[in-house]
């Protein structure tokens, strides 16, 4: 269509309205992205003096669905009048669809039979154009414009489209959009630089050193922006834009070697996915991933900066201002990380309501199936203590079924978060008094953990531990005691073994089971190991109180209070006065 058929007699608050059938909310959605993102060129502005500075913001998208009556909501209405042009989504989904139907003829009766534009998703022309484009007093087609992701180049097309929204010739907008020979390479080095500078900020308090070789990798991609620099092809934004990644990876030499394994790894991906888009579809389809990939970054660097600044102030023990800078970063980049890292912080808080609306948010969200099953199984646990049981049920049997697909591809990453899985799930039935369920899934855990504690790992073999202490308990519970006995004595001799290695971290694990295997004893009459076990674990309790008071002292008390009731219901007095006279000194 000729701009000099379009009504100019109106203030327009959106150049667009974009009307389209639900079923088509994926396609329609993108266009709008990828209109509103785009850039115009400075060398089309140079003939076209009256282009805006940005077409962000400039496009209407409903997603609305209208109602039975046929009647357009307020809103879409309002959109429709103050919108210059009206864009059709033409598919056969649109085609008798009753949204489009009234959508477009609302647009004729304020603005008459131009400023039309068919953006044609799929299927033949004329077949597939919604009945109103007919529906004029000469009963003829509406002029329309064909977008065609099919038959024509994706990028082509979807200039076409703007060129019908400035209101410039199609052949100025695709000279003026021509990539320079170098672009396409210039942005995959401008968006690596980014990926540095995002290393940079998460890594910068780190050990500032590097090997030989890793020196050799950044040298290497200096060198390759030094070139780019020197290119006689480059506009002034892409020289501003190299010049400062150059200046980061610099600055990179200065970081520990750990940011090269992030960087490299993030690299890898991304270049994949690059190359793959440029071998398919060229250099343009490329640099409009490129494009939207920066954007995507540029979120995802300033929300990691809030996510940091949160973790400082928790440091700091200043837990509001950390919540503040947990909800800036989940506003400007909604992702798995983000999410989950806030979730984990507000259940600290016990904050368990807030956490639970996140977590339930996420998993509307599309996500890995590793990621959805770590939040399925955090949500779990999370109903688990609000005791909806049912909800959790079902949230731990969906992440076991992702987790045992997942084992099936990949056993070695994925076995020890489905032992994980089943262990939780048991600890859930345990509660709900379901035991012969929890002992499947506890031997179920225990089976996985037995293989891998083969590879010997201190991990592996702690976690092995704790299959045995959990099922220990289990038959404890259920008065299976030489069943409860044995595991706890399986679980007490890994630990002690633990314990060995690493004090610090085991002595409270050795401990636990110390009691549990004491309560055992007491309820089958084995007063004499009772007692030993007991004078053990208390011993231990103390020490563990005496060197941090806070944290140890409700553990300490309820071994204390085990002890003393053991030595009363033993007729044992004059031991458990001594005991609790003894107790008062700290």
């Amino acid at each position: 269509m000729n701009s000099s058929s379009k009504i100019k007699d109106k203030q327009y608050r959106y150049k667009a309205f974009i009307s389209y059938a639900h079923h088509d909310i994926k396609f329609a959605k993108y266009l709008k992205k990828s209109i509103e993102n785009y850039k115009i060129p400075n060398k089309l502005r140079n003939k076209y003096a009256s282009l805006p500075h940005t077409l962000k913001g400039s496009i209407y998208f409903s997603k609305e669905e209208l109602n039975t009556s046929n009647i357009l909501p307020r809103e879409i209405k309002a959109a429709l009048k103050f919108s210059e042009n009206i864009l059709v989504v033409c598919s056969h989904n649109s085609r008798k669809s009753r949204l489009v139907y009234s959508e477009l003829n609302y647009f004729k009766q304020e603005h008459g039979h131009s400023n039309i534009l068919a953006v044609v998703k799929d299927g033949k022309v004329p077949d597939i154009l919604p009945l109103a484009i007919y529906e004029n007093e000469q009963n003829k087609i509406e002029p329309f414009t064909v977008f065609s992701t099919k038959n024509e180049n994706k990028r082509e097309a979807l200039l076409r489209v703007i060129a019908f929204i400035l209101e410039v010739d199609v052949a100025d907008l695709l000279e003026s959009d021509k990539p320079i020979k170098n672009r396409a390479k210039n942005r995959i080095i401008l968006l690596l630089g980014i990926f540095v500078i995002l290393a940079i900020y998460v890594y910068k308090q780190y050990t500032p050193k590097l090997t030989n070789e890793e020196l050799k990798i950044v040298n290497h991609e200096i060198s390759l922006l030094e070139n780019q620099l020197s290119s006689k092809d480059n506009s002034e934004d892409e020289i501003d834009s190299l010049s400062t990644a150059l200046t980061q990876l610099q600055e990179f030499k200065k970081v520990k070697k750990d940011t090269i394994k992030y960087f490299n790894s993030s690299k890898s991906t991304f270049l994949k996915d690059g190359k793959l888009i440029y071998d398919k579809d060229g250099s343009t389809a490329a640099l409009t991933f490129f494009d939207s990939y920066s954007e995507k970054l540029e979120k995802e660097i300033e929300a990691r900066k809030n996510l940091i600044e949160a973790k400082i102030y928790i440091e700091k023990g200043n837990l509001e201002k950390a919540n503040t800078f947990y909800e800036k970063a989940v506003n400007i980049h909604v992702n798995f990380d983000n999410i989950y890292s806030y979730a984990l912080f507000l259940i600290k808080q016990n904050k368990i309501t807030k956490a639970e609306m996140l977590l339930e948010e996420l998993l509307e969200v599309k996500l890995p199936a590793d990621n959805k099953a770590d939040a399925l199984n955090l949500l779990a646990s999370l109903y688990s203590k609000s005791a909806m049981f049912d909800k959790a049920e079902k949230n731990y049997i969906e992440a076991i079924s992702i987790r045992e697909e997942l084992v099936r591809e990949d056993a070695v990453t994925y076995n020890s978060d489905l032992a994980w899985s089943y262990n939780n799930l048991a600890i859930l039935y345990e509660k709900m008094q379901k035991y012969k369920d929890s002992e499947e899934m506890h031997l179920n855990a225990l089976n996985i953990r037995k293989e891998l504690s083969k590879n010997k790992t201190e991990e592996d073999i702690f976690n092995l531990s704790s299959s045995f202490y959990d099922l220990g308990r289990l038959h404890r519970i259920n008065k299976k005691f030489e069943d409860s006995k044995m595991m706890f004595e399986k679980s007490l001799k890994i630990r002690r073994d633990l314990v060995e290695k690493n004090p610090k971290k085991y002595t409270p694990y050795l401990v636990n089971t110390l009691d549990e295997l004491a309560l055992l004893y007491t309820q089958n009459d084995a007063a004499q190991k009772a007692e030993t076990i007991f004078n053990e674990a208390l011993e231990i309790r103390r020490k563990l109180y005496l060197n941090n008071t806070l944290k140890y002292s409700m553990a300490y008390y309820d071994t204390l209070t085990n002890f003393y009731t053991f030595l009363k219901n033993t007729k044992q007095d004059l031991k458990a006065d001594t005991l609790y006279k003894n107790s008062n000194k700290y």
